[in-house]
């Protein structure tokens, strides 16, 4: 036992001093987990549509080209467990000086290894600073943490995001020069034939010039593009067919089609410098506010717009933008620009965004739902008000360090007598005595939905098999609903559940089962990966939805069927 504590108390002192002076980055796949891909649509197939236009052109060549016109895409980042996500402003507005969003905002999320698409709304927008923020009322995922410090000149930083030069295949960029002619050829002609229809009458000259220029222009845009426009198209046709009550939908099998459209939504990393910390002038000019940046070396393409800049412990540093390419005749140096994050520090206050800050968490007002309570779209708000925030610096570590040892010390002690009591307690326990008990449980318990009495013994099934092909089974039986008061918590940890499902993206406790007189209710117990049923994702953590045999549900990774066993 001595030996023990030992240990302990060196790992506890061994932890604490790299965390005073950390010596590598810290960026983890759960930090990119949290960074999302964004496109936005500014028209619709149809009238309450969710879905968006997609052209199928046939060229002269006899080939078809599928076209999508009106899409941007670009990065955001979660910054609540609630649901809102930030960035730039140009990303999610057709017009980047605008308040006038694109009309069908979709957010894409890698959930364990499935695809996870959002119905968004335009929430906030500040086209002086560009930035704005997107909710999404299904998703709930852990945020970035956000750090409010001035970060210093040479320090190391990284942007994540999804650079459009990834979108372009080899074989696009050999067959574009090809195509690209007899494409805005095809342009052209539709073009004209939109504007006949809507003015009555041929162009003049002029606007037969400006046509003519458009269709150049947009077969320069999809020049490259082919795969990715492809993509576009299937997922328009997805969308075409989804439920129009949903908000959110599992695409993997759509992702998963070549291994091309997985990179599509896969972020990537860049490293680089902080080069130092100024105000710029507000992008609507004139007497627009000025606001703080940070100038940074990272490299960066289109489409990385609206990422988190992120130090070497993965904290948030400010909003990936815009910057400024020197070219001379024998070198080209970039600039690149974020919003501090600082900038949004008043307003995340001011609509009780429930951010986690290196410092502390920030915690939303009891009564305030994402779902319930509106967001006043904004314009560009005055200088922020700060929060006052304690960050540790140089000039006190070493009152930081005495402190935190001394904490050290005790924490050696408290952990001594924990396990000595525990290991007293143990010896006296019951078998199973750690499984939770409904007066124990924090979550509502529907009036309305009775537990199930005693009854016939029947026998149900949760039967699939996992992504790295472990197959999964779980039994139900009616004597363990009728013994926990109608319920089966599900989970990976089983002294914390009464069925354990076995696998990495499970959660402790995941989900709870009800029996009740009608049948099945299930759900989710606020897990890091979500609970679904065919496909369709919870919408707050403890409410309950219908689940029935034949349904297949979704935990984490998994995906199992409910069966009669």
């Amino acid at each position: 036992m001595k030996k023990s504590f030992y240990y302990l108390g060196t790992a506890v002192l061994l932890s604490i001093f790299s965390w005073q002076t950390p010596s590598r980055a810290e960026i983890t796949s759960d930090m990119q987990d949290s960074v999302v891909r964004i496109f936005a649509y500014d028209s619709l197939a149809a009238p309450d549509s969710l879905a968006f236009p997609v052209w199928a052109i046939q060229l002269k060549t006899g080939e078809e080209i599928d076209y999508v016109p009106d899409w941007s895409t670009g990065t955001g980042f979660i910054i609540s467990k609630d649901g809102y996500i930030l960035t730039n402003n140009h990303v999610i507005a057709p017009e980047s000086l605008s308040y006038k969003p694109q009309k069908l905002i979709y957010v894409v999320k890698k959930v364990g290894q499935r695809y996870l698409l959002y119905r968004g709304t335009v929430v906030y927008q500040d086209p002086n600073r560009d930035v704005a923020v997107v909710h999404c009322q299904d998703l709930n995922s852990t945020p970035l943490t956000i750090n409010f410090s001035e970060p210093s000149a040479g320090e190391d930083v990284y942007d994540i995001g999804y650079p459009g030069v990834a979108d372009q295949t080899s074989e696009d960029l050999q067959s574009s020069e090809r195509l690209k002619t007899p494409l805005a050829e095809e342009l052209y002609d539709l073009l004209t034939r939109g504007y006949v229809k809507t003015y009555g009458h041929r162009p003049n000259k002029a606007d037969d010039t400006n046509l003519a220029k458009q269709a150049v222009s947009m077969a320069n845009g999809w020049s490259g593009r082919a795969e990715w426009n492809r993509f576009q198209a299937a997922l328009g046709d997805f969308l075409l067919k989804a439920s129009p009550n949903a908000s959110s939908w599992d695409i993997s099998d759509l992702v998963e089609r070549t291994p091309l459209w997985r990179t599509f939504v896969t972020p990537s990393t860049a490293k680089g410098n902080v080069l130092r910390v100024t105000t710029a002038a507000g992008k609507l000019g004139g007497n627009a506010p000025t606001f703080e940046i940070v100038q940074h070396n990272c490299t960066m393409h289109h489409g990385n717009s609206g990422g988190p800049l992120l130090n070497a412990k993965g904290q948030v540093l400010g909003v990936v933008g815009d910057g400024v390419i020197h070219q001379s005749s024998d070198s080209v140096e970039e600039t690149q620009f974020a919003a501090s994050i600082t900038e949004l520090k008043h307003w995340f206050e001011l609509h009780n965004i429930a951010i986690v800050t290196s410092a502390q968490t920030v915690q939303p007002v009891a009564t305030a739902t994402p779902s319930t309570t509106p967001v006043t779209i904004a314009a560009a708000s005055p200088e922020a008000q700060h929060v006052k925030e304690v960050v540790p610096t140089k000039s006190n570590n070493t009152l930081w360090i005495a402190l935190l040892s001394i904490v050290a010390a005790l924490a050696v002690v408290g952990a001594g007598l924990w396990f000595w009591l525990a290991n007293k307690k143990a010896s006296a326990a019951k078998p199973g005595s750690g499984l939770p008990t409904p007066a124990a449980s924090s979550e509502t318990v529907r009036a309305d939905l009775p537990p199930v009495k005693a009854r016939s013994r029947g026998k149900w099934r949760l039967v699939g098999r996992s992504p790295d092909g472990q197959n999964i089974n779980v039994d139900l039986s009616e004597a363990t609903f009728v013994n926990n008061a109608g319920r089966i918590i599900l989970g990976r940890v089983s002294s914390l559940c009464h069925a354990t499902v076995d696998h990495k993206s499970v959660s402790r406790q995941h989900a709870q089962i009800r029996r009740t007189e009608s049948g099945f209710t299930i759900a989710d117990r606020n897990s890091a990966n979500g609970t679904a049923v065919n496909g369709q994702f919870t919408r707050r953590p403890f409410e309950e939805v219908p689940f029935r045999v034949g349904d297949t549900l979704t935990l984490g990774e998994l995906k199992l069927d409910f069966i009669q066993a």
